[in-house]
């Protein structure tokens, strides 16, 4: 969601007239506000905190204040952006004994792919999705 937890309400509003299972949908989001709120309204759905590892102008997150954060916000996961220098298996695994979900983006490229699969990513954003299938496949 690319709004402010204003937009909360209206969500919650939608996915129940759509009908949809909780599993059905995972809420992400940039701004750590729509994911408090996401998980306050409806805990029951998966909400992601969306993380950019090397912001421009600023030094890169570390695992310990993703978490801390994720955990106050009480977010399910963390949604990163591929960064290798900063994402890699001791970050990874941070993540995960955290008990949060590692999720990545945006990858299109199979060596990328194969680097955040071992740093423990367990889902990945693509614009390539069945070229990155297949290439990981080979």
């Amino acid at each position: 969601m690319k709004c402010g937890p204003e937009i909360v309400p209206e969500l919650d509003r939608v996915l129940k007239a759509a009908k949809l299972k909780p599993e059905q949908t995972v809420v992400i989001a940039f701004n750590a506000d729509v994911i408090a709120a996401t998980k306050k309204a409806r805990p029951d759905l998966q909400a992601l905190w969306l993380v950019s590892l090397a912001p421009k102008n600023a030094k890169p997150r570390t695992a310990e204040e993703l978490i801390a954060k994720a955990k106050d916000i009480k977010a399910d996961g963390l949604d990163l952006s591929a960064t290798p220098a900063v994402l890699d298996a001791t970050f990874g695994k941070k993540v995960k004994d955290a008990g949060l979900k590692l999720y990545v983006w945006t990858v299109n490229d199979a060596e990328l792919a194969k680097k955040m699969i071992a740093a423990g990513a367990e889902s990945i954003t693509t614009d390539k999705p069945g070229w990155l299938r297949e290439q990981l496949a080979k």
